[in-house]
């Protein structure tokens, strides 16, 4: 397809978006920094002389927690409010060891916030299926967090960091 007025494609589909005359078409990319992601290079100056460039800074910790308790739905369970507590610690701790250069073992990406979401919307579904808090949180933490490490060296640390903080054995 060469001409907007032909309809756009969707990306890994054969479905085409028809435009109505005079339509104002935005294209928006996202990525993350290099400091934040090793695997990803700066965009040279003429490729970033095509965008309007915005950093959005690291959500605060009292809205991260906001979104975890409306993810999670917590009814005021203490238990639930203490992993939601421990999920915080959890991410600044593997921030900090991402972002420590001289760490044996340090983790090789932090916990985004993206990260955050999946455990929370996973553990949301064990406790539907099974509210069994310590099972919902074993599944949840290993597969959104441990799970994504795949050296492992790194995912033992990443155990070790979720073991102490969160008090489940994975």
């Amino acid at each position: 397809m060469s001409k907007l007025k032909d309809g756009l494609q969707l990306p890994n589909t054969d479905k085409i978006v028809r435009l109505n005359e005079g339509c104002k078409v935005v294209i928006v990319g996202t990525m993350n920094p290099p400091e934040v992601n090793s695997n990803v290079n700066d965009l040279s100056i003429p490729l970033r002389d095509r965008f309007a460039g915005h950093r959005i800074e690291k959500m605060s910790e009292n809205k991260l927690k906001k979104l975890l308790q409306l993810k999670i739905d917590p009814k005021e369970d203490p238990e639930i409010l203490k992993f939601i507590d421990g999920l915080l610690e959890l991410s600044k701790k593997a921030d900090a060891s991402f972002y420590k250069d001289d760490s044996v073992n340090a983790l090789d990406m932090p916990l985004s916030v993206r990260s955050l979401v999946a455990i929370a919307n996973t553990f949301k579904i064990k406790m539907q299926a099974n509210p069994d808090i310590e099972k919902a949180i074993e599944f949840s933490v290993g597969s959104e967090f441990i799970g994504k490490y795949t050296d492992s060296e790194i995912q033992n640390t990443a155990r070790v960091l979720a073991d102490r903080i969160l008090g489940v054995k994975f």
